[in-house]
C-alpha cells in the first residue's frame, strides 16, 4: 500500500470518523445545554451578532468574564438552525476536530517529513486517538478549545506556505486568522510564541522572521486582550476555594510548587490515560509551597527536559521542538503564572498534547530504528514499529472510543467518573445537583417514582461527601437543605442547612427565603415572617419572600400589614404580578370579585404566563357569560402550557 499525502489524508479522516464518529450519538452534557440554550434569546433581536461582540463569554448578574464571541456566535447559529438537536452540534465539533488533523499533519509534514517520514502521519493519529482529547470532542462546551487551536494552527500552516512561496500578502489573512483564534478562547495567546518557533524549525533562514513574528503576534493578542475592556463593562468572576486553593493561597511558592507538580500531571495522564474525570478541583491534586519534595522532583524532571530540548534545538531535532511546544503551550494551565479553574483539567492539555504525540511517534520511530525509512509503503516500516504503534493506537482509540459514550449525557458522565473524584468537592456537589435537579423535574411522573427514590438516595450520598471535603460553600448547604425540604419533608431537618449557608453568606437570599419558609411549614409564624424580612433585606425585589410574609402577616390577623407588603412590592418590583395577584386572593377570599378580577388582570397584563391565573380568569369569564375574555384568557393558558412543555422536553 502506497502512502502518498492523498492516501495519508484519507487515512487520517477514516481514523478520526472512527474515533469520534459515535459522539454523534450524544445528547447535551456537562454545561452543553447552558451555552446552546442561553443563546435562545438572541435569536429575535435585531443586533444579535452586535451584542454578542460586545458582551462578556459568561455574562450575568453574578459574573462577567472572558471574551469569546466568536464560539458564542457559532452556538447562536447552532440553536437557530437546528435548535434544541444536540447531534447537529456534535457534527460541528467532529468538523472542527478533523479538520484541524489535516491541518496538524500538513504541519508537521513541512516540519519533518523530509528527514522523518513517517513521522506526520504516526504522530496525527497518535492525536487523533489519544483519549485526553474526548473532553474537547465530545463536549459542546469545549468547542472553544477546538476553534482556537484550530485557527491558530491555520495562522501557522499560513505563514509557512507564505514564506515558502515568498507570498508575503498572505500574512494578512494569517494575522486575521490569529484574531479569530483569539476572539474564540484566549488560550490562544501561547501561540504568540508557539508560531514563532515552529517557523523557526521550519527552514533555518527564518530564524530573523521568527523573531519579527513573534513580536507581531505578542502586539495581536495585547490587542485582542485589551481593546474589548474599551466597550465592555467591568468584568468579574467569584472563583471559591474549591475551585483552586490558589486562589487563596497567592503566595508564589504556592504558585510554583503546585505548577510543577500539575505539570508532571499532565505529562503522567498523557502517557497513561486512565482515569479520565470530568472535574478535578479542590482536593484532587495536593497544593504545594515550593520547594517541598514533590515539587523538587517536578523540578528535577522539567529542567533535564528543557536542557535536553536547548541542547538539540539548534540541530532542530523533533523532540526539541515537542518539548517545547508542550511545555510552552501547557504553561497558560500550569497555574505558575495564574491559578487555572479547576486546578488541572484534560481541556487544558488539547494544544499541548501536540507536543506529546510528536516525541511519543518520534520515540517509537527511534526504538524500531526506522527513523529514516521511506513513508511510500507500509512495507519499508519494520515489523517492530508497526506493532508498537498499532498496539499504542489500537489502545488509545478503544479507550476514546468508549469515553466518548460516557459523555452521552449528565448522568451517564457523572455517574462514571465520580467513583474517581472522592476528593472533589465540586464534581461531588455537580452530581448531586444534578439528580436534585432531574427529580424536580419528573417528579409528577408515577412511572418513574422508584428512579427518582433512588437518585435521591444518591443525591444525599454525594452532597455529604462534598461537605466532608469542604464545608465552606454556601449552596451546597442550601441544596441539601431544599432536598430535604422537599422531597424528604423534613423542613426541621432542613433549618440547621440554610443557617449555615446564611451564616457563611448573610447575602445569601434564597437561603433566608429557604429559611422562612420552613417556618412557615412548620407553622412558627413569628419566626417565618422574621426570615422572610431577612430575605427582602437581602434583595428587595425578592417577590416570593413579599407574597409568604404577607401570608404570615394574614394568618396573625394582620390585615394592614399586609397590604402594607404589598405596597412596597409594587414600590420595589414596578412590573411585577405577585401584589395584585396576592391583593386579589384575598379580596376574593372577603367576596370582593369585582376589585379582585381588577387586580388579577392588571397581574395577567404584567406577566402573561401564569397558567394558574389565566385558567381562573377564563373559568371566571366563562361562568359571567363574556366569551371574548374566557377565549382570550384560555388562548393564552394553552400557549403557555405548549411552551412550558416544550421547554421541559428541552431539558430533559
Amino acid at each position: 500500500m502506497k502512502i502518498s499525502r492523498k492516501t495519508s489524508y484519507l487515512i487520517i479522516l477514516l481514523f478520526g470518523i472512527i474515533v469520534y464518529g459515535n459522539t454523534l450519538n450524544n445528547k447535551f452534557s456537562m454545561d452543553d445545554d447552558f451555552v446552546i440554550f442561553k443563546n435562545e434569546q438572541n435569536l429575535n433581536k435585531s443586533d444579535a451578532v452586535q451584542n454578542i461582540f460586545k458582551s462578556y463569554y459568561s455574562d450575568t448578574e453574578k459574573s462577567r468574564y472572558e471574551y469569546r464571541p466568536l464560539v458564542k456566535l457559532s452556538f447562536m447559529l447552532d440553536y437557530m438552525i437546528w435548535k434544541d438537536n444536540p447531534h447537529y452540534s456534535h457534527a460541528v465539533n467532529l468538523l472542527l476536530f478533523l479538520l484541524t488533523l489535516l491541518i496538524l499533519f500538513n504541519v508537521l509534514h513541512k516540519l519533518f517529513a523530509a528527514e522523518y517520514p513517517w513521522l506526520p502521519l504516526l504522530a496525527v493519529l497518535i492525536f487523533a486517538a489519544h483519549p485526553i482529547h474526548t473532553e474537547v470532542v465530545a463536549s459542546l462546551k469545549n468547542r472553544d478549545e477546538l476553534m482556537s487551536f484550530f485557527f491558530s494552527m491555520s495562522t501557522l500552516i499560513l505563514m509557512m506556505i507564505a514564506l515558502e512561496k515568498k507570498k508575503f500578502i498572505l500574512f494578512v489573512p494569517a494575522i486575521v486568522l490569529y484574531f479569530l483564534a483569539y476572539l474564540s478562547k484566549s488560550s490562544a495567546l501561547v501561540f504568540a510564541a508557539l508560531i514563532p518557533l515552529s517557523l523557526y524549525f521550519h527552514k533555518k533562514e527564518n530564524l530573523k522572521f521568527s523573531i519579527i513574528m513573534l513580536v507581531v503576534l505578542l502586539a495581536a493578542a495585547w490587542f485582542m486582550r485589551y481593546y474589548p475592556k474599551t466597550f465592555l463593562p467591568d468584568g468579574h468572576r467569584d472563583v471559591w476555594f474549591f475551585e483552586n486553593p490558589l486562589y487563596e493561597h497567592r503566595g508564589i511558592l504556592f504558585r510554583l510548587g503546585t505548577g510543577l507538580i500539575a505539570i508532571l500531571f499532565y505529562i503522567r495522564l498523557l502517557i497513561l490515560p486512565y482515569p479520565l474525570r470530568f472535574y478535578y478541583g479542590y482536593d484532587m491534586l495536593p497544593l504545594s509551597k515550593f520547594p517541598d519534595a514533590l515539587s523538587i522532583i517536578a523540578l528535577l524532571v522539567l529542567s533535564a527536559l528543557v536542557v535536553f530540548a536547548i541542547i538539540k534545538l539548534k540541530k532542530r531535532h523533533p523532540l526539541s521542538y515537542s518539548i517545547l511546544f508542550f511545555l510552552i503551550a501547557i504553561s497558560m494551565f500550569s497555574n505558575i503564572v495564574r491559578p487555572a479553574v479547576g486546578i488541572v483539567a484534560e481541556r487544558y492539555a488539547y494544544a499541548a498534547s501536540f507536543g506529546f504525540v510528536i516525541a511519543l511517534a518520534y520515540l517509537i520511530l527511534f526504538l524500531s530504528k526506522s527513523l529514516n525509512n521511506k513513508a511510500d509503503s507500509l512495507k519499508t516500516l519494520p515489523a517492530r514499529a508497526k506493532y508498537i504503534f498499532f498496539i499504542i493506537l489500537f489502545i488509545f482509540a478503544a479507550r476514546s472510543i468508549s469515553r466518548n459514550t460516557v459523555w452521552e449525557d449528565h448522568l451517564s458522565l457523572y455517574y462514571n467518573d465520580i467513583k474517581h473524584l472522592d476528593q472533589s468537592f465540586k464534581a461531588n456537589l455537580l452530581i448531586a445537583n444534578t439528580l436534585q435537579s432531574e427529580v424536580l423535574l419528573s417528579h409528577d411522573q408515577p412511572k418513574l417514582y422508584q428512579r427518582n427514590i433512588d437518585y435521591l438516595n444518591d443525591a444525599e450520598i454525594y452532597y455529604r461527601k462534598a461537605l466532608e471535603i469542604y464545608d465552606g460553600y454556601p449552596n451546597a448547604w442550601n441544596s441539601y437543605g431544599s432536598l430535604k425540604f422537599m422531597f424528604r419533608n423534613d423542613p426541621q431537618g432542613a433549618i440547621p442547612f440554610f443557617k449555615k449557608a446564611t451564616s457563611l453568606d448573610p447575602g445569601y437570599t434564597e437561603a433566608w427565603f429557604n429559611l422562612g419558609f420552613s417556618f412557615q411549614k412548620l407553622a412558627t409564624i413569628d419566626s417565618a415572617k422574621f426570615y422572610f424580612e431577612k430575605c427582602i433585606m437581602s434583595d428587595s425585589s425578592y417577590q416570593r419572600a413579599y407574597t409568604q410574609k404577607g401570608i404570615c402577616e394574614l394568618s396573625m390577623g394582620d390585615t394592614s400589614a399586609f397590604y402594607e407588603t404589598q405596597a412596597k412590592l409594587q414600590i420595589a418590583s414596578p412590573k411585577s404580578d405577585a401584589p395584585y395577584i396576592n391583593i386579589g386572593n384575598l379580596q376574593i377570599q372577603i367576596g370582593d370579585t369585582a376589585h379582585a378580577i381588577a387586580n388579577w388582570e392588571k397581574a395577567a397584563e404584567l406577566a402573561p404566563d401564569n397558567p394558574t391565573l389565566l385558567m381562573n380568569l377564563a373559568n371566571f369569564f366563562l361562568h359571567t357569560g363574556n366569551q371574548e375574555k374566557y377565549n382570550y384568557y384560555y388562548q393564552l393558558h394553552n400557549q403557555v402550557m405548549q411552551e412550558r412543555r416544550q421547554q421541559k422536553r428541552k431539558w430533559q
